[in-house]
């Protein structure tokens, strides 16, 4: 994960100096819904998306091509289902965490009440704690950082801002009896827009 962190930085890096100096700043705060899939990379697990959610706040740098990035806190959770020939166990696995997503965007459309906009980057995610689970897992189980290549679109009416994003695990997020799980999670939030006039 070290290289894959590095890389991630150097490339919010570059984002950052390639952005005009006078880019325009917006401050979003939103929360909303996700959907996650675990995968497993043994059959004997399966896993049913349950709804979470995510709330914080995202910075806009720039108008018609703009960097967005900030820090939202989540809660994803999946019910996970083990059978071999000797048990078969179920229950939620909920895992509550940070996740810090890093896009570009473009506006496909720009009036002065409605934007259309493309995003495309990474979601960085930070398991915090996991929930008492039947399988006894902890988050010694997850790795500390995990990342997912995102692709998005939005809605603004007005100063509200409406995101869709998808990100799926370019690493595994955690080891479970020698079995690894990744990560993949929709995400929909509702914002508010504020800032100078657009």
């Amino acid at each position: 994960m070290g290289i894959a962190l590095k890389r991630t930085f150097f490339v919010f890096i570059i984002l950052i100096a390639s952005s005009s100096i006078r880019a325009q700043v917006f401050v979003i705060p939103q929360g909303g819904l996700n959907l996650s899939e675990f995968s497993f990379t043994k059959d004997n697990y399966s896993a049913t998306t349950n709804v979470g959610y995510q709330v914080g706040a995202l910075a806009r740098l720039g108008k018609n091509a703009f960097l967005q990035t900030g820090l939202l806190f989540s809660q994803f959770s999946n019910e996970i289902s083990y059978s071999d020939s000797l048990i078969n166990i179920g229950g939620p696995l909920t895992v509550k965490g940070l996740l810090m997503p890093i896009q570009v965007g473009f506006n496909l459309y720009n009036a002065d009440i409605i934007r259309l906009r493309i995003l495309a980057g990474i979601n960085l995610s930070f398991p915090l704690t996991i929930d008492d689970n039947v399988f006894s897992i902890e988050k010694s189980n997850f790795n500390t950082s995990n990342i997912g290549a995102a692709v998005g679109f939005g809605f603004d009416i007005f100063r509200f801002v409406m995101d869709a994003n998808f990100s799926f695990g370019m690493n595994d997020m955690a080891t479970i009896n020698e079995t690894n799980v990744s990560l993949k999670l929709y995400t929909f939030s509702i914002g508010y827009l504020i800032g100078d006039a657009y």
